[in-house]
């Protein structure tokens, strides 16, 4: 079991190294538009180390759902399942969907990109931190439809390639989200 937090920071952390370069391309992708649709998006692109941990959602009414489009091999080795065609509903528990829709949900909100610091904390103490640059597409006018997610793996007690599946599980927050 673990402990799962999260916090927005601000987009300067992502204007440094390979994340500087992602925002770069998703600049590339918006041409004279403010946000890019997904005909412009290119995911090889992508700086090729921060492609296995690259995440696409299809987002289902109006961001209370979403359905993975693209989920890299380095998400298939840091959460121990292959997520590509699932529903966040179904496919993960109650703390890490309610972290991920809240996060998508500031990205919808505001249409530009935003960073998140996750830490993951198992109940042993040993921890790591993930940086997410959420970066949205729009298909439909001022309608944010997709969300690219690009995370870059910090140094923590736990090795960023352990299986994490397990980790996810924070009964009490689980409890509170279903009771509620």
């Amino acid at each position: 079991m673990a402990v799962l937090g999260y916090e927005q920071v601000e987009l300067d952390a992502a204007r440094h190294g390979e994340l500087a370069d992602v925002l770069a391309v998703w600049q590339g992708w918006c041409g004279q538009a403010e946000v890019p649709t997904w005909r412009n998006v290119d995911l090889a692109q992508l700086p090729p180390a921060l492609l296995p941990f690259t995440a696409v959602v299809d987002l289902i009414d109006g961001g209370q759902d979403c359905r993975y489009r693209f989920w890299g091999t380095g998400m298939v080795r840091l959460y121990g399942n292959d997520a590509t065609g699932e529903l966040l509903s179904k496919n993960a528990g109650g703390s890490i969907a309610h972290s991920t829709i809240a996060q998508l949900k500031l990205v919808i909100d505001t249409a530009r990109p935003l960073v998140f610091e996750v830490k993951i904390t198992k109940l042993i103490g040993a921890s790591v931190i993930k940086i997410n640059l959420r970066l949205p597409i729009m298909d439909e006018p001022d309608t944010v439809t997709k969300v690219i997610t690009v995370a870059l793996l910090l140094p923590g007690d736990l090795s960023p390639t352990e299986d994490l599946a397990k980790a996810w599980v924070a009964p009490e927050l689980d409890r509170e989200l279903t009771e509620n």
